[in-house]
C-alpha cells in the first residue's frame, strides 16, 4: 500500500499508534538521514568547489548544462529519493523545484537557494514529533503489550482471555486503560476503569434482579448485598448455594473496595492520580472483572 507520493507508507501511517522502537526508528530513518547528509554535502562540494569556481566574478554566472545534467543524476534526484521516503515532503518539492530553476540560476543564486533547501530539511525534521514510552509501561499498550505477554506464555489482552470473551463491551475502555496508563495519563486511565467497573455492577444488578438504571452505587451494592444474603434463606436454593454465596460475597468485596478507594474520588473534578494508583486499580478492577467471568457473561444476560 502506498501514499500519495507513491513511497511506501511509513511506519507510523501504516499502523498509527503502534510503538516504535528505537531499534525501529534507527532501522527505518538512519540510513536515510546519513544519505540526505551524504549527498547533500557531496553536492554542495560539486557545485561551488568542484566545477573551475575560480572567484567572486564567477559567481555570477550561469551554471552549464553539462553540470546541472550531472548534479541531477547524481545527486539531487537521489536527495529528494531520501526526504521522500522519510516523509519530508515540503523539503522534496523545495528539491524539485530547486531542479527546475537550476538552468536559469547563477552560482551565487544556487547558493542561497541550498542553503535555504539546507534550512528546510533542519524544520521539517523537528515537525515529526514522537513520544517516548518506558519499556515497563508499554507492556500495557496494546497491541505491543499484547504481544509480549504471549511471547512469555501469557494471555494477551490485558484482563486476560476470559473478561474480554465473557464481556465484549469492555474492550474499549480495558484498552484505552492501558493506552492511558502507558502513555502517563493516570487519571484518564482511572475514568476508563470506573466504565469498566459499571459494566460489572450492572451485570451483577441483573443477577439479582436489582434495577440498576439511574441509580446511586451504593444503593445498588446495598440491594445486591441483602440479595446475597438471602441466597441461604430461599426454600428453593440449590445445592452449591454455599458456593454462590461465596462466588459472590467475593465479587461484592472487590467492587466495595474500588468503590470506596477510588470511584468516589474519581468522580470528582479533583481528582488526580499518581502511577502507583492507577496501576493498584488496574489490579483490582482486574480481578473483580475476573472473578465475575467465572459465572457471568453479557451473552447469558441477553
Amino acid at each position: 500500500m502506498d501514499n500519495a507520493s507513491g513511497i511506501g507508507l511509513l511506519p507510523w501511517e501504516a499502523d498509527p499508534y503502534k510503538l516504535i522502537s528505537w531499534w525501529d526508528m534507527e532501522e527505518f530513518s538512519a540510513a536515510q538521514f546519513y544519505n540526505i547528509a551524504e549527498l547533500f554535502d557531496k553536492f554542495v562540494h560539486d557545485l561551488f568547489e568542484g566545477y573551475e569556481y575560480r572567484g567572486p566574478h564567477d559567481f555570477e554566472k550561469t551554471i552549464d548544462e553539462e553540470t546541472i545534467s550531472n548534479l541531477e543524476k547524481t545527486l539531487l534526484c537521489p536527495i529528494e529519493e531520501e526526504c521522500q521516503k522519510i516523509a519530508l515532503c515540503y523539503s522534496a518539492d523545495a528539491i524539485s523545484q530547486f531542479r527546475t530553476d537550476l538552468r536559469s540560476m547563477t552560482f551565487s543564486v544556487a547558493k542561497t537557494r541550498v542553503e535555504e533547501i539546507d534550512r528546510s530539511i533542519r524544520r521539517e525534521m523537528k515537525l515529526h514529533l514522537f513520544m517516548y514510552i518506558p519499556a515497563d509501561r508499554a507492556e500495557y499498550y496494546k497491541p505491543w503489550g499484547e504481544s509480549k505477554r504471549k511471547e512469555r506464555g501469557k494471555e494477551g489482552p490485558l484482563f486476560g482471555n476470559s473478561v474480554k470473551s465473557k464481556f465484549p463491551s469492555t474492550d474499549y475502555d480495558i484498552t484505552e486503560t492501558g493506552n492511558c496508563f502507558a502513555s502517563g495519563r493516570y487519571t484518564a486511565c482511572a475514568f476508563h476503569l470506573m466504565r469498566v467497573l459499571e459494566i460489572g455492577l450492572c451485570l451483577l444488578a441483573k443477577t439479582f434482579s436489582v434495577n440498576s438504571d439511574h441509580s446511586n452505587w451504593q444503593t445498588i451494592i446495598d440491594q445486591i448485598e441483602v440479595k446475597i444474603k438471602d441466597i441461604g434463606k430461599n426454600q428453593k436454593k440449590p445445592t452449591n448455594w454455599k458456593e454462590d454465596e461465596e462466588f459472590y460475597s467475593q465479587a461484592i468485596s472487590y467492587l466495595t473496595i474500588v468503590k470506596n478507594a477510588w470511584r468516589n474520588y474519581t468522580m470528582h473534578v479533583r481528582a488526580k492520580y499518581t502511577e502507583e494508583e492507577s496501576e493498584l486499580m488496574i489490579k483490582n478492577v482486574r480481578a473483580f472483572m475476573q472473578t465475575l467471568s467465572k459465572r457471568l457473561s453479557e451473552e447469558s444476560e441477553e
